[in-house]
């Protein structure tokens, strides 16, 4: 999905800082956000070993 302005010129990907994707839902949501979006995502959390299947989709 490409996102434009109002003069049809296309608008680059924003880039998101997160909290809390150690936990289901944020998880989910921030996988999603990187599947469907392409979104730069910046991710802040104290246990990594948590989101490693997110972590998985960046490399992939």
């Amino acid at each position: 999905m490409v996102r434009l302005n109002l003069d049809r010129q296309e608008i680059m990907p924003l880039g998101i800082c997160m909290i809390g994707t150690s936990g289901f839902i944020g998880s989910h949501f921030c996988e999603k956000l990187m599947e469907k979006m392409k979104y730069n995502i910046l991710d802040i959390v104290v246990y990594g070993i948590k989101i490693q299947h997110v972590l998985m989709l960046k490399q992939s």
